[in-house]
């Protein structure tokens, strides 16, 4: 299996930027085959240790981004569910910083909560999955303008049906572009990027980072 394995030092840059973009501490996950995720964002509030306060340290549920410890770059790129993106076209050292930056869209433009926003105003269930691919093909986008502004996004699929979908999922962010601005969130409070505050509870017997033998 070829591997991208997550190291210690890439591992901190980008719990500093969790942190500082999104207001989150950074968790790994161990990856197993078959799962086909490797990064997600505001899963579920899990406990966090040693959050200062005035009066010293305390623990508090919070949400975090998760990173997978592995990537089975085959599957990354051969079975990329996003025809809008080539995943093989992300320099395998950005792989991680974009997987990163696309969960830290997620958090600043309120995807979590866009679900029950239209529902209140009356969509149907069925509505649910096209606003999930709007709101995949825009965290996409995000990421790919910070690891290579300026350049067009690489499709990973040119067909017909996969630019029709493109062009649906566009018309409906601009139809109720109203509604996701509101969702955006305008201020993201940026926690202490001190690696010894904001830990996980996951983490609080290490990390589990992949063994590799030279």
């Amino acid at each position: 299996m070829n591997q991208l394995i997550l190291d210690p030092g890439t591992f901190r840059r980008l719990d500093i930027l969790t942190r500082t973009e999104a207001g989150m501490p950074l968790h790994v996950f161990s990856w197993q085959k078959g799962i086909q995720c490797w990064g997600r964002a505001e899963q579920q509030k899990v406990l966090v240790l040693n959050v200062p306060t005035p009066d010293g340290y305390c623990s508090e549920m919070m949400y975090l981004i998760d990173i997978a410890n592995r990537i089975d770059m085959d599957q990354f790129v051969k079975k990329s569910s996003h025809p809008w993106l080539d995943n093989g076209e992300i320099p395998l050292e950005k792989v991680y910083e974009w997987l990163v930056w696309h969960e830290i869209a997620h958090v600043k433009f309120g995807d979590m909560n866009a679900w029950e926003h239209f529902k209140k105003k009356g969509f149907q269930l069925a509505w649910r999955e096209h606003l999930k691919w709007c709101t995949e093909l825009r965290a996409d986008r995000y990421a790919w303008g910070k690891i290579a502004p300026g350049k067009e996004m690489p499709s990973f699929s040119k067909t017909r049906e996969s630019r029709e979908a493109v062009k649906k999922f566009d018309a409906t962010l601009k139809k109720y572009r109203n509604d996701f601005e509101l969702l955006r969130r305008d201020r993201i409070t940026p926690i202490s990027t001190n690696p010894n505050e904001y830990v996980p509870w996951f983490h609080s017997e290490g990390l589990p980072f992949v063994q590799t033998v030279n």
